[in-house]
């Protein structure tokens, strides 16, 4: 899905594998041909398939056409927050599963299929949901006031931030020191004898700034 339009695009592979993800990719990129001067950047989870299919687009000479128009860009681990098709699953159990039954696995189907076609075009519902702030910085840009001229835009977790247009200045969490936390007190609780105990640990963010917020430190 694109963030910043709230389009949905929908394929129905019959099996989910690192050729399909191709195929996939590559449908995408003949319905939505990228501008000269453009670059687009696709963003997937760390499924085997998803990482299989960007390892052989970075590396194999036949998926030349790929690489020159989009950069697949990976989610950190266990982050479906920064995944904007989570949005879409959370409104569609919502509105169309929970708490309904369905004859079916085919009326399911046809139920999901009819309700994910309504989003192929542009519309607000899908990109309020899952816009971030590197595409609302660009709706600002086009619909309101210039960033950062008129309006300063500070994002959070890092993630994209770089890319966007003008840069975000953004929160980046510390994620080693978290995960050096959590060890330290895992490895302390299996040494206390069998008593557990509970804890508080701060951790200091990083402000990363950029051309979004105008600070200068």
């Amino acid at each position: 899905m694109i963030p910043e339009t709230g389009e949905l695009f929908i394929t129905k592979p019959d099996w989910f594998n690192y050729e399909t993800t191709i195929t996939c990719i590559r449908e995408f990129l003949t319905s939505h041909p990228v501008e000269d001067g453009k670059h687009l950047y696709i963003v997937m989870d760390n499924a085997p398939w998803h990482k299989k299919a960007k390892r052989l687009i970075n590396e194999d000479g036949q998926y030349a056409d790929i690489k020159e128009a989009a950069t697949i860009i990976s989610l950190p681990p266990y982050s479906p927050d920064l995944n904007p098709i989570e949005q879409v699953w959370r409104v569609t159990r919502r509105e169309k599963t929970h708490n309904r039954f369905r004859e079916t696995l085919e009326k399911l189907v046809g139920v999901l299929y009819n309700w994910f076609s309504t989003f192929k075009k542009p519309n607000d519902k899908l990109a309020t949901l899952c816009s971030f702030a590197w595409s609302q910085t660009k709706r600002i840009n086009v619909v309101y006031h210039k960033v950062p001229k008129d309006m300063a835009v500070v994002g959070y977790d890092d993630f994209l931030a770089s890319h966007a247009v003008p840069p975000i200045s953004s929160v980046k969490s510390p994620l080693e020191d978290m995960a050096a936390a959590a060890i330290n007190i895992i490895h302390e609780n299996n040494h206390s004898g069998g008593e557990f105990f509970a804890r508080t640990v701060a951790l200091t963010p990083k402000l990363i700034v950029r051309e979004s917020s105008r600070i200068k430190l």
